[in-house]
């Protein structure tokens, strides 16, 4: 038997307890002119009580309380016994119920002989009893019997066949599971492999390209911006692929942002990014290229890719070629066995027109030795004091965030090169944080993911600073949506990616600065599709129901992004009374900038994707 809950017991009571005292209450009022008197009440509160603790028992111990129960009846019943009221609620009703019990929870040969056993005594019964042998007798106690039974068997059948669904449901499940998660592992390593690919062929370029551009850095600085163009592109296309396969692995939509999947088609830019890192390759092309699967399409790109990643890493050869449509062939090392000397290099004419300036050969720095002071070029001295064209005052002042280091020596060689004062840097959110207080920055350019403290959460801690606050621009490798949306409700008034060219992060800190928002165009799009199905507001929202109509005008036309300058154009307004109205907008909505303006008008439906 299974084991017995406390409410199953407390039925099982409850059981016992009903048939004693309906039992009991038969022996002192009349049913019928055979009972009711009173007599022998001793010996018929016992049957009961041995009926009832029978009952109590009929779960916890079935076997033994259907065996004592039928010995104790037939022991009543050859002692005399033999009262109605006995009968049917000491022995009769008590038996039923057992049996009930015996069928609906009894397994094997224990429910046949259980079985057996209550035929037999019924069968004694009608045999040695009077009072049961009447045909009205005979057809209620064995039709009882035998409903009783059939109910037990049935619903024992049920059960049986709900646990038999169950069971094998939860094997469907689970073999289900196993599958996905067995297609998903090889899914993932797919996946691992093909970032190998891209990491491996990209990293591959740039240090080619990085040996080269160190090589021609004074001699031919033509070449070198090539090559550092060449790296650049080449960190860009890495990153793209790897925000793709991001994408997939988190099963977010973000492919229409991503470049699109290389395959056969792509060869050719593949090609051409391998000879730039010195490799002779010819690409050999017969026929047209055949229409793939998107599957196949990028594993043959993969497999071309990682042979010559391959060739480059591992060859001394300088030449390959390879060719999509010969079947079969892979491709192949054309190049000599042995690495050749390069032929010197002859100055370039710029570099021997700064050595006449400068009287002599002008030589790199040696580490311990002061650095030269560099002569201006004839722009920069046309332009007055040899000043780079692309310098200004230095009157913005960033702090960068960011847990790599050379990821911060880069952005401070493209801050302090447009002119602005990096007045610090850190490399976790505390650190952040607390420069912040102390430096009062005006723009923070925070990473996200950084040990200690998240940007997203440092970025939230600097907008309680006291005034003024920093400007947030967050830069991250990933346009992960949960990144952008959190970092837009902590505060942040911009969100680039690390590979954004440098002009492009300029421009940003400068319009971040200004008090405008800053959204890489993906983000825009992506941010834009999560309110346009969002059904038309007809009439302000509450939350902004105390805006006057002019406000409204403003909001409307800030989600739209418009400059002040647009926006006083339109309405017929100065750029100085359109900043007035854009802080009184931000004190009314307990807003911080305008990117949370603009969201605010695309969530409730004020303003819709596409007006």
């Amino acid at each position: 038997m299974e084991q017995l809950s406390g409410r199953q017991r407390a039925a099982d009571v409850v059981v016992a307890v009903l048939v004693a005292a309906v039992g009991l209450a038969e022996i002192w009022v009349p049913f019928d002119s055979r009972s009711g008197d009173g007599s022998n009440w001793v010996s018929s509160v016992g049957v009961l009580l041995f009926a009832a603790t029978a009952l109590v028992l009929r779960r916890a111990r079935p076997w033994w309380a259907l065996a004592g129960l039928l010995v104790w009846s037939l022991l009543g019943m050859a002692f005399g016994a033999g009262h109605m009221h006995l009968l049917f609620f000491g022995q009769l009703v008590p038996v039923m119920i057992l049996a009930f019990t015996i069928a609906r929870h009894g397994r094997g040969r224990y429910l046949w002989v259980a079985s057996a056993a209550v035929v037999a005594f019924i069968t004694l019964a009608d045999l040695f009893v009077p009072l049961l042998s009447k045909p009205s007798e005979l057809i209620f106690h064995w039709t009882g019997i035998a409903l009783v039974w059939i109910t037990g068997r049935g619903l024992r059948v049920a059960a049986d066949r709900a646990a038999a669904e169950a069971v094998r449901a939860h094997i469907a499940e689970t073999t289900s599971r196993q599958q996905a998660l067995a297609a998903i592992s090889q899914e993932r390593a797919r996946i691992a492999r093909e970032l190998h690919d891209i990491v491996a062929h990209s990293v591959g370029v740039i240090v080619v390209q990085a040996g080269a551009a160190e090589q021609a850095v004074e001699d031919d600085p033509e070449f070198t911006r090539r090559a550092l163009a060449a790296i650049r592109g080449t960190g860009s296309d890495a990153l793209n692929e790897m925000r793709r396969l991001v994408g997939m692995l988190r099963e977010a939509d973000v492919d229409g942002a991503l470049a699109p999947q290389p395959g056969i088609a792509s060869l050719p830019e593949l090609v051409e990014s391998v000879r730039g890192s010195g490799v002779d390759v010819r690409l050999e092309v017969t026929g047209e290229a055949p229409t793939l699967p998107a599957g196949l399409d990028l594993t043959v790109y993969r497999i071309v890719q990682e042979a010559l990643t391959n060739i480059r890493r591992h060859s001394r050869s300088t030449s390959a070629e390879a060719g999509p449509g010969l079947p079969g062939r892979r491709p192949r090392d054309l190049g000599q066995r042995r690495r050749t000397r390069p032929q010197p290099r002859t100055r370039s004419r710029p570099r021997a027109a700064r050595n006449a300036r400068a009287g002599g050969p002008l030589r790199r720095r040696r580490r311990g030795r002061p650095r030269r002071r560099r002569l201006p070029s004839p722009r920069g001295a046309a332009a007055g004091e040899g000043v780079s064209p692309m310098a200004e005052p230095a009157t913005l002042t960033v702090l960068i965030v960011d847990d790599q280091e050379l990821v911060r020596i880069g952005f401070r060689l493209i801050v302090e090169r447009a002119g602005f004062s990096v007045v610090g840097e850190a490399g976790d959110g505390l650190v952040a944080v607390e420069a912040a207080r102390e430096l009062r920055p005006e723009v923070i350019l925070m990473d996200i993911r950084m040990p200690r403290l998240d940007g997203v959460e440092a970025t939230r801690r600097v907008m309680q600073l006291a005034p003024p606050v920093p400007k947030v621009l967050v830069l991250t490798t990933f346009d992960l949506d949960e990144y952008v949306y959190e970092a837009i409700r902590a505060g942040a008034a911009g969100f680039l990616l690390k590979d954004v060219p440098p002009e492009d992060l300029v421009h940003a800190i400068r319009v971040v600065a200004r008090g405008e928002a800053m959204l890489a165009p993906s983000l825009i799009t992506r941010l834009l599709e999560q309110y346009t199905s969002r059904p038309r507001a007809g009439s302000p929202p509450a939350v902004l129901s105390g805006l006057t109509d002019r406000e409204l005008d403003v909001v409307r036309l800030v989600a739209r992004g418009m400059s002040n300058a647009e926006i006083g154009g339109l309405l017929f307004l100065s750029e100085a009374t359109v900043k007035t109205y854009l802080s009184r907008l931000l004190t009314k909505l307990g807003l911080r900038d305008r990117l949370q303006v603009a969201v605010l008008a695309y969530r409730t439906g004020l303003v819709q994707a596409g007006d």
